[in-house]
């Protein structure tokens, strides 16, 4: 019989019933499994079980299988003598130089009452490897548990079919219910029903997209009371690449809600009330513009009626500013190309007796100012657009005006206004100058801390160069 089972590759012995003098015999302690011996074994199972012949293995056979693989033996026997054709067991078996072997045994009977038994033996490095990897898995998943319900956020988990398969337990003391009530899509209930739609829409798009997302929505407490969440969410992916469903985490950002809130009411309160102090400042300027215009109406001196009549359009220069602040957005900025193209028209129309003698070209970038350098560059532009118009077209020839804004470089602003005028009479130091519009124009330029340069090639040219943030 040796040689038949050298044939088969697994390892294979035969037990048959020992009788009453036979030695080295397994069993026969109850009659749940009566004494059996070895009959014969394989080359395989020789080698697997460290004997050197059969008759060696025969002999110690009751040091291979222990007590525990005794008893597991025994159930086999039971389903054997109940009709089953085989059985199986997972034990331990022992070599005969001590070693432990992890093994799967299937055992059939034979014709003549005994057992054939296939042994099917695992790597035990394999098996060590394999309980340590396990070990390593349950710490992790202890520790990811330990640390998921201790951390003060509310955390989820999903699958690749979007349900929900794990909350921890601050998400279970938000919400006062049981874990079974939120597995699924349950712990959808609680969504307010105003969020619910954006909600879902929102969890389902991510789901196709295998994207991340984040969403603000309300859930109900377990007192009754809705809650602001701010729940991000994050596709999981596998080892090997499959994606494997979603993690997230939950916020409550109820008090952060109601801050903002209060803050853009008060926001909202502080726009109005710079809109109406912007509107009433505009409104008090036109109207001492309009006293100026009536007092220079009255006098018959010219000289003092070009003086107040100068001094009004420094009024309404500073009135321009405050009414393009009243229609902005932000009232820290003045749209300052917006101002000089309102202002530039406002002081040719009322400069000029003839509306086609004096041409206006524009050519003004994007540029914003705080309302702290636009107000003394506007003076200075409109002292320089009255000088052109007074002194440069003074003999009524006509002519034109270039208005250049532009921003260079960062914070860097550029403002240029030429005309092909008459020109600066020769010798005129604009520093020197005793008039009241280049004083004007000088004292700003400082306060801007400005660099004015003068041109005075084909015209005039006055060239200022200063920081938009002082």
């Amino acid at each position: 019989m040796n040689e038949t089972l050298d044939v088969v590759e697994a390892a294979v012995f035969v037990l048959q019933q020992a009788g009453p003098g036979d030695s080295g015999v397994i069993g026969g302690r109850s009659e749940r499994l009566p004494a059996l011996r070895l009959a014969d074994a394989n080359r395989c199972a020789l080698e697997l079980l460290g004997a050197a012949d059969s008759q060696v293995l025969s002999a110690q056979i009751e040091r291979v299988f222990l007590a525990d693989a005794v008893d597991e033996l025994e159930h086999a026997w039971q389903e054997l003598a109940g009709g089953a054709a085989r059985a199986q067991l997972f034990c331990v078996l022992s070599t005969l130089s001590g070693g432990r072997l992890p093994v799967k045994l299937t055992i059939a009977k034979i014709a003549d009452g005994g057992l054939v038994v296939t042994l099917f033996a695992s790597n035990p490095a394999s098996a060590i490897v394999r309980r340590q990897t396990e070990a390593r898995l349950a710490e992790t998943e202890a520790r990811f548990r330990t640390m998921a319900d201790c951390a003060p956020v509310l955390l989820w988990q999903a699958g690749t079919d979007t349900r929900c398969e794990f909350f921890n337990e601050f998400w279970l003391n938000f919400t006062g219910r049981a874990v079974d009530d939120e597995l699924g899509s349950g712990w959808a209930s609680g969504v307010h029903p105003e969020d619910f739609q954006e909600c879902m829409n929102t969890y389902l798009a991510a789901f196709v997209e295998r994207r991340q997302f984040r969403m603000e929505y309300r859930l109900r407490r377990h007192d009754g009371q809705y809650r602001w969440l701010l729940d991000h969410g994050v596709p999981r992916f596998a080892p090997d690449g499959s994606f494997a469903g979603y993690i997230g985490s939950c916020v409550d950002i109820t008090e952060l809600k109601d801050v903002y809130s209060a803050l853009t009411t008060r926001l909202r309160e502080r726009e109005m009330l710079l809109r109406e102090v912007h509107h009433r400042v505009k409104n008090n300027l036109q109207l001492v513009s309009s006293l100026l215009s009536m007092q220079a109406r009255s006098l018959s001196d010219i000289a003092t009626r070009e003086a107040l009549n100068d001094s009004r359009k420094r009024v309404q220069s500073i009135a321009l500013i405050h009414d393009e602040l009243y229609q902005a957005q932000d009232f820290s900025h003045v749209a300052f190309s917006e101002y000089i193209r309102r202002l530039c028209t406002l002081v040719v129309q009322a400069t000029s007796p003839s509306v086609d003698r004096v041409s206006l070209k524009l050519d003004l970038h994007s540029v914003a100012l705080g309302i702290d350098r636009a107000i003394p560059c506007g003076l200075i532009l409109n002292e320089l657009l009255i000088n052109s118009m007074k002194h440069g077209f003074a003999d009524g020839r006509s002519g034109a005006i270039h208005v250049e804004l532009r921003e260079p470089e960062a914070n860097r602003i550029e403002l240029t206004v030429a005309d092909n005028g008459v020109g600066l009479p020769d010798g005129l130091d604009v520093r020197q100058a005793q008039t009241v519009g280049m004083q004007i124009v000088c004292t700003l330029a400082e306060q801007l801390d400005a660099v004015l340069d003068v041109q005075r090639r084909g015209g005039t040219t006055f060239k200022l160069g200063f920081f938009g943030a002082s």
